[in-house]
């Protein structure tokens, strides 16, 4: 079976009651989209939002502690990253089943409002000094990181783009784009 076939798929119900039951908050879950976890915004009664992470059951813990320990750097470092939510038990990760018996972890993270950059139709020159600005923050940041979890072969890994793409080009139709490998 494929990392995709292990994706969860909750109700926003089941989602509200894995946040009261897990972090103790009575609250709305809208779904979010994602590549092979699921993901929650969740609103509560007093208006705080947050995003709620439930991973494909294939992760590892290992590699989700990886995730929230550079989260909790750039949140210490920078303003503009999520920050890890503890549990009622201060824990970062919690574990749900479904009701086929599978078990998923699952966190809670700050919600950072803002829109998207692939909906903002004027890339002007102040906002991309500003990404230049918040990917050399987070670059520093990262200067001092490391997690053995990490050190892993992940597809999303831009160290490893040019494989990732010699190995599906034979999908690329455009003459002038297979020309560019």
């Amino acid at each position: 079976m494929t990392l995709v076939q292990h994706t969860p798929f909750f109700t926003e119900k089941e989602a509200s009651d894995f946040v009261l039951k897990i972090y103790g908050y009575n609250v709305r879950a809208e779904p979010l989209p994602s590549e092979r976890d699921q993901n929650f915004r969740i609103t509560t009664d007093t208006g705080d939002q947050y995003v709620l992470k439930i991973a494909n059951a294939l992760e590892t813990r290992d590699v989700l502690e990886a995730q929230n320990d550079a989260m909790t750097l750039l949140s210490d470092k920078t303003a503009f990253s999520p920050e890890v939510v503890p549990s009622l038990d201060n824990e970062t990760l919690s574990e749900v089943s479904s009701k086929q018996g599978t078990r998923h972890f699952v966190r809670m993270v700050s919600f950072l409002p803002g829109i998207p950059l692939g909906d903002t139709k004027r890339h002007s020159d102040d906002l991309l000094r500003s990404i230049g600005n918040c990917l050399g923050q987070i670059d520093g940041a990262f200067a001092e990181f490391d997690h053995p979890a990490t050190h892993r072969d992940f597809h999303w890994d831009l160290a490893n783009a040019l494989g990732v793409v010699r190995k599906y080009s034979l999908l690329i139709e455009d003459p002038a784009l297979k020309n560019l490998i």
